[in-house]
């Protein structure tokens, strides 16, 4: 294992993988389930639209399945680049890191993980209400998705309040 570790960086550094990494590229590997989540939904939605499948649930669940290797795929990905950006930043590289995280998350990242999260969500209630008779619509699905991403917000909120009352 060794033997391909070193055969792996020293092919990197040929390739000018010692140089440190651009911002978005220190993010992606800062954060790989947000950006595993994101790749999972657009790859997921890309092939439910490439192959039609907002008929059929076969499909649907296919396309779903899809997206949840890809977003797997990515988060793997993210998590080897994070291991290689440690190990050169333990060997010479300028401290690549963004500074300690606040309190709570920037905007953004709260609304992209609350979009991923619903999106996921609705295909998942919308796969299994076709299991019942009569089916729920997409409509439906996305409506209770949205009322339990709320709720997980607010049970995360007050369990927040309750450690900081404790502290």
């Amino acid at each position: 294992m060794e033997i391909l570790r070193r055969a792996f960086l020293a092919v990197d550094r040929h390739l000018g993988g010692a140089k440190p990494p651009p911002k978005v590229q220190v993010f992606w590997a800062r954060h790989p389930v947000v950006t595993g989540a994101i790749a999972a939904v657009f790859n997921g939605l890309l092939c439910a639209w490439a192959v039609s499948a907002f008929d059929d649930p076969v499909l649907a669940l296919q396309s779903a399945l899809w997206g949840l290797g890809a977003g797997l795929l990515f988060w793997l990905l993210c998590r080897l680049e994070r291991r290689r950006q440690d190990y050169y930043e333990r060997n010479g590289w300028p401290p690549v890191r963004p500074p300690a995280p606040a309190e709570e998350p920037p905007v953004w990242l709260a609304g992209v993980r609350w979009i991923s999260t619903w999106s996921v969500l609705t295909v998942v209630l919308w796969a299994l209400g076709q299991l019942r008779d009569p089916p729920d619509g997409w409509i439906w699905s996305a409506i209770y998705a949205g009322l339990m991403v709320i709720a997980n917000w607010a049970v995360r909120r007050a369990a927040a309040r309750g450690r900081r009352r404790r502290a």
